[in-house]
């Protein structure tokens, strides 16, 4: 089974089937409760059988606590998009941090990867 096929999760996440689904488990569990956290999904029956998934964060931060839920993943797992990129043949360029992003969104700021065509 491949989970990933070619997908935006193939350069987020990278590796095997097996680490993918080790990061969408730590996903699904890790605070902050954000869009991708198990309690945010709802599943729809019809006649007992699960026939729909969706999922629902309402709270006006819900996209800052996506930016912290993925980053902590990251830390945890030490999987990143750096890394996922250089695969790609990306090399780093260079950073620029932001104490206001830090606060907003749980991360120090942006790196610049670029690649040659």
């Amino acid at each position: 089974m491949n989970i990933r096929s070619g997908r935006v999760g193939d350069l987020i996440i990278g590796g095997t089937d097996a680490a993918c689904l080790e990061y969408l488990r730590q996903l699904v569990l890790v605070e902050p409760r954000s869009l991708y956290h198990y309690e945010t999904f709802h599943v729809a029956e019809v006649e007992g059988t699960p026939a729909a998934l969706g999922g629902f964060l309402l709270e006006a931060d819900r996209w800052a606590k996506v930016s912290q839920a993925l980053s902590r993943v990251q830390q945890e797992a030490k999987v990143g998009l750096r890394w996922a990129n250089e695969r790609a043949g990306f090399r780093f360029s260079d950073e620029k941090r932001c104490e206001n992003l830090k606060a907003a969104l749980g991360t120090p700021g942006f790196i610049r990867l670029v690649a040659h065509l």
